[in-house]
């Protein structure tokens, strides 16, 4: 596998073959008993990083590591958001001034770092910031698919920063794939949108932001069924009917007055979005 295991990758891993919804219990006992195999297997003296899995203490640890993800599927807890913040109430209990570098796990921060240690699309100049973003329009049953979190009061696209090198194509797939747990297809590439505004969220409040955006119409599988209710970001996903879009704060705002437009042609229609 090319690039870094994170632990967001790690959940959907086992989630797709491995997750058995009202079965806490028989997760739960298994969880036990291979922490008491992994103590077992210290205590015995098994060998550690010697890059043979079988009967060592390596594999005894990836064990406790399933479970314990498994067990999080169960409830819809996105681990990786998990982390900042038990170590910064762990820091703060116990004083420690090392503090965990939250800004490493963000899809961009200043630097352009995707949360998968690629680098993103994505540079901040004075108080001016660019990204190039694909983004998917999902569309089950005349409801599109929308995503929100805590930090903002509108909805917008399920996507995401393009890597350095990476294809527009490829890209939407993989966002797709880690925000929904869902596998789709491309049906074509349906709108490119200029998106100029102020950042008004935690991270670019105040800064003058430029997006390109490369809109592309999924193919639709016949169910709003999803592999999770949560992104690898810790987003909510909404399908919201296309008959409320119009009512609904969807950004960028094309997304509410355009899509019957996109929806009904069958080539590229290009966007300037100018909110400034």
């Amino acid at each position: 596998m090319d690039g870094k295991i994170t632990v967001r990758y790690l959940q959907n891993y086992i989630k797709a073959k491995d997750c058995r919804p009202g079965k806490s219990h028989q997760y739960f006992l298994k969880l036990a008993e291979e922490v008491g195999e992994l103590a077992r297997a210290i205590s015995s003296g098994l060998p550690a990083n010697t890059g043979q899995i079988k009967g060592s203490v390596d594999e005894e640890i990836w064990d406790v590591i399933y479970y314990a993800l498994a067990i999080a599927n169960l409830y819809d807890i996105d681990v990786e958001s998990v982390i900042p913040r038990k170590e910064a109430l762990s820091n703060q209990k116990y004083g420690n001034k090392i503090e965990f570098e939250e800004n490493r796990v963000e899809k961009c921060g200043e630097k352009g770092m995707a949360q998968d240690g690629l680098t993103d699309c994505c540079f901040s100049h004075g108080d001016s910031w660019f990204r190039y973003r694909t983004a998917a329009l999902i569309i089950e049953d005349d409801a599109l698919l929308l995503v929100t979190n805590p930090s903002v009061s509108y909805y917008y696209t399920v996507g995401g920063g393009v890597h350095l090198g990476e294809r527009a194509e490829d890209c939407v797939l993989r966002e797709v794939m880690e925000e929904t747990g869902t596998r789709y297809e491309i049906d074509r590439l349906a709108a490119v949108c200029e998106n100029f505004f102020t950042g008004h969220e935690p991270k670019l409040d105040g800064m003058r932001c430029h997006v390109i955006e490369f809109y592309f119409l999924m193919r639709p599988r016949g169910s709003r069924r999803l592999g999770r209710k949560i992104t690898d970001m810790g987003e909510s996903l909404h399908w919201i009917p296309l008959e409320s879009l119009a009512s609904t704060d969807v950004l960028p705002v094309f997304l509410r007055t355009r899509l019957g437009e996109i929806l009904d042609g069958d080539g590229v229609l290009h966007i300037i979005d100018d909110e400034r």
